[in-house]
């Protein structure tokens, strides 16, 4: 009869450890229904433990419990809860480890870094107003946040803590920081770069709560509070420019590859009348630091297969066996990874054994590495 049993009976969720499940969580559910006709929560969260680095139980006799307060004093509140949510699956124990802390601190020194370029580019006297894209990249950086904001709103309402965490950190470091970062440095509209950074912001708030708050104050533009702000709502953008400049950054990263296993950087990449090199001359020049982009009809260079238009590096001889020599003995490793995995995977005691998330975890592993050797045989293929 208290305002307490009122406000907080039925709960939404239940959190707890896997080992208590009979002895507590169930009791409590025939308690609550025996007292009040009602089931005390909806969903029951099973989490697993934080072992000790070795894999042992942390245990205060055996001196190999860790005090939070010293990671947090040393990484940072934020790089804590990133650091034990990181990787971590529902009921799957995990050992303690200091290098996803560190993970963690340097994301958010990347979070800092990505505003205070932001900030710097478009300056004190930006008034907040909608994205206008104007580029490929800003139509691209639209579509890629909305995707991610709504795969992480689905994974948080479904409990996947960790898978939503990972597309948060890949989402801002890779694509925001890594790509339209420096697509914009050659084609920038203010507009949609701070609608970019706010969006990374608010993805990032339920993982790195304090230091997105922080970032969000400094922001000139903004008045209210980060955490009363909404989730991010979709905006419309151009499906082929979103898609053309993913096309580019494939090339780019293409050509990268290549280029950092023949050690060099002075070479011409050839094009037969590829749209893609035309409408991203500048950009491809830019991030690949090629020597230069030229128009010819055929090339006896190295055929890109990132891209369907015809276009070439112009390695010698000796840079292509040198490349090739490189793709086969990845080629080898990867073959090996697959022998492995498809080994372990065909064993019934492993599948009947190991907890469900580590057997789709190693499901995934092996799709993955057969999707690598797949794409290593396509560029053989084609040497």
């Amino acid at each position: 009869d208290s305002d307490d049993f009122k406000d907080f009976y039925p709960l939404s969720v239940m959190e707890t450890g896997g080992e208590i499940f009979n002895v507590w969580v169930l009791r409590m559910i025939m308690f609550g229904l025996y007292i009040t006709d009602e089931i005390p929560f909806k969903d029951v969260y099973i989490h697993g433990y934080v072992m000790a680095e070795d894999g042992s139980k942390m245990s205060k006799s055996i001196g190999n419990v860790v005090n939070p307060q010293h990671i947090i004093e040393r990484y940072g509140s934020d790089a804590l809860r990133m650091g034990i949510v990181s990787g971590r699956k529902a009921g799957v124990n995990q050992n303690y480890s200091p290098a996803k802390f560190t993970s963690g601190r340097n994301f958010c020194n990347k979070l800092w870094n990505i505003a205070r370029y932001v900030e710097g580019v478009v300056g004190d006297s930006f008034e907040l107003r909608s994205p206008q894209p104007k580029s490929a990249a800003d139509h691209w950086i639209i579509r890629e946040l909305d995707a991610a904001s709504s795969q992480v709103a689905t994974m948080l309402e479904e409990y996947r803590f960790s898978e939503a965490y990972e597309t948060v950190y890949h989402t801002i470091w890779d694509k925001m920081a890594d790509w339209y970062l420096e697509a914009s440095k050659t084609a920038l509209e203010p507009s949609v770069m701070v609608w970019a950074l706010e969006t990374c912001l608010k993805l990032a708030h339920p993982f790195a709560p304090f230091v997105t708050e922080a970032i969000w104050q400094t922001l000139d533009w903004e008045k209210s509070m980060m955490i009363s702000s909404a989730w991010p709502e979709r905006v419309n953008y151009d499906v082929d420019a979103a898609d053309s400049f993913e096309k580019a950054t494939k090339l780019i990263s293409e050509v990268r590859e290549v280029l950092s296993v023949v050690g060099t950087n002075d070479i011409a990449l050839i094009s037969n009348e590829s749209k893609l090199t035309k409408e991203f001359n500048e950009l491809i020049v830019k991030l690949t630091k090629v020597g230069y982009i030229e128009q010819a009809q055929e090339s006896d260079g190295l055929r890109l297969t990132s891209t369907t238009d015809n276009v070439w590096l112009d390695l010698s001889a000796d840079e292509l066996q040198v490349y090739k020599s490189r793709l086969e003995r990845r080629l080898e490793d990867i073959e090996k990874s697959v022998h492995a995995l498809e080994h372990r995977l065909s064993n019934q005691g492993y599948i009947a054994k190991a907890p469900e998330a580590l057997v789709d975890e190693s499901r995934e592993e092996l799709q993955q590495a057969q999707n690598q050797a797949e794409h290593l045989r396509h560029q053989l293929k084609h040497l």
